[in-house]
């Protein structure tokens, strides 16, 4: 029993020293809303170094858009619509953005087919 007690007490305490050294504190985290302009709804999903943000907004029609938020300034990202052989823009995400500005996201196809089918 005692040496199971000291087995639980140095696991603790080797718990606790590493966190000293890896310098856990309490960290001081600025937070804002992210909101594009006259949407519905808009969610972040990454940032790069620079402080680019991308994710994607529904529009007042219920549309989904990508979006690149850079130095204030909100751009719309659309996948267009010939890649499914529609016509318009497809409902697009951005979900990531790369150090050099690459995004990456994802566009609802099978939506653009439904839409087309009726």
């Amino acid at each position: 029993m005692k040496r199971q007690m000291a087995y639980q007490f140095s696991r603790m305490l080797f718990a606790l020293l590493i966190l000293g050294v890896t310098g856990a504190q309490a960290q001081s985290l600025n937070y804002r809303s992210i909101d594009f302009p006259n949407a519905t709804r808009t969610r972040a999903f990454g940032i790069n170094p620079s402080g680019n943000i991308v994710g994607d907004y529904r529009d007042s029609l219920g549309n989904l858009h990508g979006f690149v938020l850079s130095g204030g300034h909100f751009i719309t990202v659309d996948a267009p619509g010939w890649l499914a052989g529609a016509s318009g823009t497809l409902p697009t995400g951005v979900k990531g953005i790369g150090s050099g500005g690459r995004l990456w996201g994802s566009t609802l196809l099978h939506l653009v087919r439904q839409r087309t089918a009726r």
